[in-house]
């Protein structure tokens, strides 16, 4: 009799069998896992496994950031003739929707494989434009020069809406750095020199002089700051802002800011501040930084003028021993990516002023901080030239210097920018030493203040071509740029900024830092007829020459202070030439001792005058034309207390006379003026 089970049961075994193959075949497909097969009952029905539970399913993405990048349009090639967004789809895949990206622009091969066509021509390199938007704010343009490729990623930013206040929003001005406010501002004078929040705070009077009509060095300071281009104060706006944030407001000493109301976290009390829907005049901000008063411009928001004439003393800090030292040092030290982050990051947690140049170009912008990237790392900063308004993005995204870390390079596109340079072009001033800073030619006995020499030469009508050292190093390359050879550069040296505003064609005197125990000799070509200045400003010494200019000729000019005391030499290539030249002396107990000579050069003849060792007599060697020389003596005493004056003196000299002056420092007239001449012959003169 056969089992009516017999059947079901085979057919269940074959079951079995054709389901385990085919788990055995998709097991090379599947994760592997333990499947358990309970027994069926001996006389029961079959049981199946139960079904597993399948996983949950992954969370959605979060939502694109509505603030974040938008990109309107990329392109690539030679960006004269390629004028299409052929790049728009590959950039705005890769970045929309994202608060930072890292875009590298693809090679020709690359972006050809992706169906992109880019127009090219002869002796054009192909560049990369990314134009984006962050939310509704105007559209931004990140530029890479051809051949973009060999470049560094673009950087797109859109920091998220909504963030926290910034340093700008805390502690910026909320009115701008224009070129209309320093025009209105104007020059500076004696009166902002001396004020005690510019040069010691109160400490002027004991340590040096300040009256142009008896103290050379005061005139010839004034002579530089007033020579550079009023275009712009945005030292004077860091440092100023600083100043307040840091809560040194004692150092401010109008009357009429003692009561000026603090940061009160809102900017803005009626809500409107600088935005269109009221004028400028009618702005009722309560902040501190921006306060209601009448207008120093003709267009932009008003400023408060004590507030904004203290950021025009601020910026006379640019021209202080401790800046141009630290400039100096630093840019003879040099440094790559890391070091300069960690002079950032010392300046984030106590301050400090970050400045960017190339050539005479300069801008200055306060770090408050750091963005890690990809290939480097982004600084953010306070740019006064972007002054906080209620309602914008904090920090705005065209306030940050991008630094590439592998090829120790940094760019800034915001205003008061653009600078793409090696890292030689960026230094970082710790505000520590702008909290009492002295004048370039104070006598500074103690550490490393004072070991900055300012010099400035030409004008509209002159320029440098050339300064050299005692070792024959030069500052400059043939085309005027500064010369990086490390075999053939001055090694503590660099130019100095004396633009700080919009970019300009017209000429004005350059400055230079240096090394000032060293003999320099300085090359000034004219450009046109006129006159210019040559102007070195050390510790305890000061050398100037003014002279007349013409196209083609040339001047040279030797300042040395390789001796205890300064000396000065001039020659021209002109037949004749006349020339205005002082030399000053500042001791260690702050008195002073100067002499102003008018005289005349010739083709190839020296005009020669310095101190000796002791301060105490001044000789000037006369290589010139036969001429009437008018000598000015000045002095001042210990302390700086005023001296006695003295009387004009005027005496003929001859080519080849060594004038040799020994004054009575003390009592006017009693010293002597000894001349000798070439002949032999000798005379005496009183003073």
């Amino acid at each position: 009799m056969t089992n009516p089970q017999r059947p079901t049961r085979l057919l269940f075994v074959m079951t079995l069998v054709t389901m385990g193959a085919l788990f055995i075949g998709l097991s090379y497909a599947l994760p592997p896992r333990n499947v358990i097969i309970p027994a069926p009952a001996r006389n029961g029905p079959v049981r199946r496994p139960p079904e597993p539970v399948p996983p949950p399913a992954p969370p959605a993405p979060p939502p694109p950031d509505p603030s974040g990048i938008a990109v309107t349009m990329a392109r690539i090639g030679c960006l004269d003739i390629q004028h299409d967004g052929n790049l728009t789809a590959i950039v705005g895949q890769a970045c929309d929707g994202k608060t930072s990206c890292s875009f590298k622009a693809p090679t020709e091969g690359a972006y050809k494989r992706e169906g992109v066509h880019a127009a090219t021509k002869s002796f054009c390199t192909q560049g990369m434009e990314i134009t984006y938007r962050c939310g509704e704010e105007p559209a931004k343009v990140v530029r890479v020069a051809g051949d973009a490729w060999n470049n560094p990623p673009a950087q797109l930013i859109c920091p998220p809406a909504g963030s926290d206040m910034s340093w700008r929003a805390r502690n910026g001005f909320s009115f701008s750095n224009t070129t209309s406010l320093s025009a209105a501002l104007g020059e500076w004078n004696l009166g902002e020199i001396t004020s005690s929040d510019v040069f010691g705070n109160g400490l002027l009077i004991a340590q040096m002089i300040f009256d142009p009509a008896t103290d050379l060095m005061a005139a010839e300071f004034l002579g530089i700051v007033n020579s550079l281009p009023p275009n712009g104060l945005c030292f004077g706006f860091d440092v100023g802002a600083l100043r307040f944030a840091h809560g040194d407001r004692s150092f401010v000493p109008d009357n009429d800011l003692a009561s000026d109301p603090s940061w009160d976290g809102k900017n803005e009390a009626d809500g409107f501040g600088e935005s269109a829907v009221h004028p400028y005049t009618q702005d009722q901000p309560s902040s501190g930084w921006f306060i209601r008063g009448p207008s120093l411009s003709d267009h932009g928001p008003a400023a408060n003028p004590s507030i904004a004439r203290y950021v025009h003393r601020m910026q006379l800090l640019l021209g202080s021993s401790e800046t141009i030292t630290a400039f100096l040092e630093d840019e003879a030290a040099g440094k790559n990516a890391n070091d300069l982050l960690r002079q950032v990051n010392s300046a984030i947690a106590s301050g400090g002023v970050i400045v960017m140049h190339t050539g005479a170009e300069g801008h200055a912008v306060i770090p408050t901080g750091i963005v890690q990237g990809p290939s480097g790392y982004q600084i953010v900063v306070y740019n006064p030239d972007n002054p906080y308004e209620r309602g914008s993005r904090n920090p705005d995204p065209s306030d940050y210097v991008t630094v590439d870390t592998a090829h120790n390079t940094f760019d800034f596109e915001g205003s008061g920018g653009p600078f793409h340079c090696g890292l030689e072009g960026i230094n970082v001033v710790p505000y520590s030493i702008l909290r009492s800073a002295t004048l370039p030619y104070a006598y500074v006995t103690t550490g490393n203040l004072g070991a900055g020499l300012l010099l400035a030469v030409g004008s509209a009508t002159a320029d440098v071509a050339q300064i050299s050292d005692s070792h024959g190093h030069n500052l400059l390359k043939a085309d005027g740029t500064q010369n990086t050879d490390p075999a053939t550069r001055i090694a503590r040296g660099a130019e100095f900024p004396s633009n700080w505003g919009p970019r300009t064609r017209a000429k004005h005197a350059r400055l230079f830092v240096l090394d000032p125990r060293e003999r320099y000799t300085h090359t000034v070509t004219g450009t046109a007829a006129g006159k210019y200045s040559a102007t070195a400003l050390g510790p305890g010494f000061g050398v100037s020459f003014q002279a007349s200019s013409a196209p083609g000729e040339q001047d040279t000019i030797v300042v040395d202070k390789t001796g205890a005391t300064p000396s000065a030499e001039f020659r021209t290539s002109a037949a004749r030439k006349d020339v205005e030249a002082h030399v000053s002396i500042l001791a260690a107990d702050r008195s002073s001792r100067q002499i102003k000579v008018n005289g005349a050069g010739a083709r190839g003849a020296p005009l020669k005058i310095g101190f000796d060792p002791t301060g105490d007599t001044i000789t000037f060697e006369h290589g010139g034309p036969a001429a009437g020389m008018a000598i000015t003596l000045m002095s001042r005493g210990a302390g700086g207390v005023a001296g006695p004056k003295f009387p004009v003196a005027n005496v003929a000299v001859r080519t080849g006379d060594v004038v040799t002056i020994k004054p009575n420092w003390k009592t006017p007239g009693a010293g002597s003026m000894h001349v000798k001449s070439l002949d032999g012959t000798e005379r005496t003169n009183g003073l």
